[in-house]
């Protein structure tokens, strides 16, 4: 199943294993219904489905201010995004005061909840672009402030930054390109019914709040183990195709030019690089 409404950037999780979460549940893996608090498959989907019923109703009394940027912080929170957050089980608190980390503050403007139940996540639900850049010289867009948060060594390991059109989930990445997993909210409940629930499936089991006590390490670790086997299947795939293009471009006249073990590798090398080529072209296509 190939996700119309998922954008996955970086090496936080995978395509594939996001296909994963589209598909049945698993009573062996980290997303299995049971992980929900339900005794089976059809009770998780019936509740999974009155939850998107419920955010589609609420989407669409706030869907023409949503697009057209005339919704302020305060009503974009109270009308959408609370009521979003809220359905996935979260009880988002107000940081009236930047959240302090060592000597650093971060202007995040909502935790996951209250109380001692594990480090609650930070939501930062913010009226503009995640990508957007404050006019503020030196500030930062609301995805690097979050991503600077979940980078320093006391903070939680996950987090979600949103404007109501997108959701980000994200996780430490000490690397320059940033990394993400967003959905398209608009274009997922804007959807038919039958494509937007499907997709909403993998959102609530990514986004569900039971998510961040642990499941979303472990759905890291899956994911890891998923892209290591790919990996080996096109490596696999690779070899076979060298030797058949070898096997195929050979004639006598070739041979001949191949005696020693340099020319050999050399011709060995330019298969290579037509076989990962043609890998590049396809996957392009």
């Amino acid at each position: 199943m190939s996700l119309n409404f998922f954008r996955v950037q970086g090496g936080l999780l995978t395509d594939e294993f996001l296909q994963e979460l589209a598909g049945p549940s698993r009573r062996d893996k980290p997303y299995g219904y049971e992980t929900f608090g339900h005794k089976s498959e059809d009770a998780f989907l019936a509740h999974v489905a009155g939850v998107f019923d419920g955010l589609r109703a609420r989407y669409r009394s706030v869907a023409s201010e949503l697009k057209h940027d005339r919704l302020e912080n305060g009503e974009l929170r109270r009308r959408w995004l609370l009521p979003l957050f809220q359905a996935l089980d979260f009880e988002p608190v107000y940081q009236q005061r930047h959240l302090r980390l060592g000597e650093r503050s971060f202007a995040i403007s909502h935790l996951g909840w209250p109380g001692p139940e594990g480090p609650p996540p930070p939501l930062h639900l913010v009226g503009s672009s995640p990508d957007l850049k404050p006019p503020k010289r030196g500030a930062k867009s609301a995805h690097d402030l979050l991503q600077s948060y979940l980078n320093h060594p006391q903070s939680p390991d996950w987090g979600v930054v949103s404007d109501g059109r997108v959701m980000r989930l994200l996780g430490q990445n000490f690397h320059p390109r940033p990394a993400f997993v967003e959905v398209d909210l608009v274009g997922l409940f804007e959807a038919g019914r039958e494509l937007a629930l499907a997709e909403f499936r993998v959102l609530y089991r990514l986004f569900h709040r039971s998510r961040f006590y642990e499941p979303l390490n472990a759905y890291f670790e899956l994911a890891r183990k998923i892209g290591t086997r790919d990996a080996e299947a096109l490596r696999s795939g690779a070899r076979k195709a060298i030797e058949e293009l070898g096997n195929a471009f050979l004639n006598d006249d070739l041979k001949t030019l191949l005696r020693s073990s340099e020319e050999q590798q050399t011709y060995y090398q330019e298969l290579l690089s037509l076989v990962y080529r043609l890998v590049f072209l396809l996957f392009a296509e």
